[in-house]
């Protein structure tokens, strides 16, 4: 799926599709619905068919969410997105609210009553950061409820179908290291976490872990699917068989089984006993309310749990990384985790400011 810049969405979304949304809510006896912009794989860039707040509200940036009321809504948007909220969501139906400062359990806290009930699709909220609602619906008396059908997607007629990509082998020219022993490495890790097995559904960890690419995810070349790894490397790989070629069976291994998304519920079942390790930064709260119902034993911690790639590996991919024919090395250009450490601009942006050297900014003053 290639990058595109055409705006699917406009603020005549939000006059549109709240009464179909109101209605749906009435009818699962709903009083308030949670709406995050993120996915069941907890996506930042989305496929169509999981635009979700964007269909809702008119808003297509990378990181938000919605609450909807019987009578009031609010979208939610960080700093990034100040000017085009204002665009793209109708000002009289959703109120304008910060993401990052309070945010929903803010607005959840503030909005909502006792006895209110609101809804959520536990797809789409990961683990930990349903905490943060329950733990505000708590402060409320309020109550929180999974729906089992999403009335968005209920009320969403014409919806996308859900991308079928094909997903192809990485070759180990490009991953650095195979498959095999990736997952041997894992499963050890696995093992002294304390765990049997682990599930995965992130489309990095995915991609990283099989050295397999797709194009279901906009501006990523990830494949959509879920894993379940075991301590002895051997993994079940969860795949729409329309995104499987010809290749995929052979380049995966006899080590690993490719079986339909259906199956997986299924497999969650038959965990009775075992210890599954589960990030809950990056996995939907319905795969803890599955394995919580088989009786499994949930170990939390970061899937996959990497441990250090030989340095032969690393060489490789820091190489790989660090050239660019057009820019140069990668590295003195890149912006990643910058704001997360310094809360300023990047200073590689002020490079495409043309008064950037006459600023004297390149000096340091």
């Amino acid at each position: 799926m290639r990058q595109t810049f055409d705006e699917q969405a406009d603020p005549s979304f939000g006059r549109q599709h709240l009464p179909l949304i109101r209605a749906e809510m009435q009818r699962q006896g709903l009083d308030a619905l949670v709406i995050p912009h993120e996915d069941e794989h907890q996506n930042e860039y989305l496929p169509a068919a999981n635009e979700r707040l964007a269909w809702a509200t008119g808003f297509t940036g990378s990181a938000g969410a919605a609450v909807i009321l019987k009578d009031a809504a609010a979208v939610f948007v960080d700093g990034r997105y100040t000017l085009q909220v204002k665009k793209q969501v109708d000002p009289t139906l959703f109120e304008a609210w910060d993401l990052v400062e309070g945010g929903v359990p803010k607005f959840i806290e503030e909005r909502t009553a006792a006895g209110q009930v609101i809804g959520y699709d536990p797809r789409l909220h990961s683990a930990d950061a349903l905490g943060h609602l329950r733990n505000a619906a708590a402060r409320t008396g309020a109550v929180l409820k999974p729906v089992e059908q999403n009335p968005v997607d209920r009320a969403w007629d014409g919806r996308p179908d859900q991308p079928r990509a094909a997903v192809l082998p990485h070759g180990l020219d490009y991953a650095g290291e195979a498959s095999a022993d990736k997952r041997a490495r894992v499963g050890q890790a696995i093992g002294a976490a304390g765990a049997d097995v682990a599930v995965l559904t992130a489309p990095a960890s995915i991609a990283w872990l099989f050295n397999i690419r797709g194009g279901d995810v906009i501006r990523s070349p990830l494949p959509l699917g879920q894993a379940i790894l075991r301590r002895d490397g051997t993994a079940r790989l969860f795949l729409d068989p329309a995104k499987v070629g010809e290749d995929l069976p052979a380049w995966l291994g006899d080590e690993v089984s490719l079986e339909p998304p259906e199956a997986l519920q299924g497999a969650l079942a038959e965990t009775r006993g075992v210890r599954v390790l589960v990030d809950p930064a990056v996995t939907s709260a319905w795969y803890f309310d599955r394995l919580a119902e088989a009786g499994a034993t949930v170990v939390r911690a970061q899937t996959p749990p990497r441990s250090p790639a030989p340095a032969r590996t690393r060489r490789r991919s820091r190489a790989r990384a660090g050239r660019t024919a057009a820019t140069g090395p990668r590295w003195r250009g890149s912006c990643t985790g910058w704001r997360a450490r310094r809360r300023r601009p990047c200073p590689t942006r002020w490079r495409s400011w043309p008064g950037w050297r006459r600023s004297g900014r390149r000096r340091g003053r």
